[in-house]
């Protein structure tokens, strides 16, 4: 592709459980202009709206949640994370993985990239994400704060943050659009990579 050609495609700021946001990635022509952000966490976003308002030309939030810690949450993943200390990484993805999925032949062809995935980390880093989890804010006023355009999506299956549960985020934020990934679970960018971009590609246009 040519530098004419890549310049011309939308620059995307990303921001996740392990995705720091990259100031390098602001559209290059316009280097002081807003630019849209991924986001897979909502309890970072105020802070990155806040300290960078006129970045932000539109917020796309994929497979997320806003609830603050259920009951019995700390016990289930708690459960897991011993499971990761007394058995093993493989143990933990064995256990873990199905239920982030939504089941079939795609499923069973990510399984073993995704189980290599987890066996990469180590029982102390999974810690660390469970203790962020545990310890993390109620998000849901922050909805009505965000004042650009908003992508929420989900897949059809995803039982951790399902399409209900974008409907109560989209009747609070001021210009959201709702895309359900039919056939995809809690991981929809790895599951319907395709179907995944023809929404965002769609949703960079119409704004």
């Amino acid at each position: 592709m040519s530098e004419e050609a890549r310049s011309e495609r939308p620059q995307v700021t990303a921001i996740g459980y392990s995705i720091p946001c990259d100031e390098r990635s602001r559209d290059s022509r316009r280097p002081d202009g807003p630019a849209p952000m991924i986001a897979t966490w909502v309890r970072a976003i105020p802070s990155y709206l806040r300290l960078k308002p006129r970045r932000v030309s539109g917020l796309a939030m994929l497979n997320t949640g806003i609830h603050a810690v259920r009951d019995g949450e700390p016990q289930s993943r708690g459960l897991l994370l011993r499971l990761a200390y007394q058995h093993g990484m493989s143990a933990l993805a064995a256990e873990w993985l199905p239920s982030m999925m939504a089941g079939g032949s795609r499923t069973q062809e990510l399984m073993p990239s995704l189980k290599a995935m987890v066996e990469r980390s180590t029982p102390d880093s999974y810690a660390g994400q469970i203790n962020a989890l545990l310890h993390r804010p109620e998000a849901l006023s922050v909805l009505p704060t965000i004042g650009v355009p908003t992508l929420l999506l989900s897949g059809s299956e995803d039982a951790w943050a399902p399409v209900s549960q974008h409907e109560t985020m989209r009747r609070r934020i001021p210009h959201p659009t709702v895309f359900e990934i039919h056939g995809a679970g809690h991981m929809a960018p790895i599951e319907r990579p395709d179907a995944v971009a023809v929404a965002m590609r769609e949703w960079l246009e119409a704004i």
